[in-house]
């Protein structure tokens, strides 16, 4: 869990914030089961999907070099709360 929660400070966060629209960012973990969840708000719906593009890119790239540990990483579909 530490390993990955060095991953999220030093990899994702980071890039994260150099995202244009992001509004806010939260990052759980559960020590118990070494689970984590990311939730991110954007400004707007082109926003959030520019972003997805380039988390993915970030998670295949981390997959190749090795550097995400035992765990993975896994990015879901983003979705708007507008039907």
């Amino acid at each position: 869990m530490d390993r990955g929660a060095s991953f999220v400070r030093e990899k994702i966060a980071p890039s994260a914030r150099q995202q244009p629209g992001i509004v806010a960012a939260y990052w759980l973990a559960d020590r118990s089961s070494g689970r984590g969840l990311a939730v991110t708000i954007w400004e707007s719906e082109g926003a959030m999907l520019a972003a997805d593009a380039v988390a993915r890119e970030t998670a295949r790239t981390e997959k190749e070099k090795g550097s995400m540990g035992e765990g993975s990483i896994r990015t879901s579909r983003p979705s708007s709360l507008r039907g």
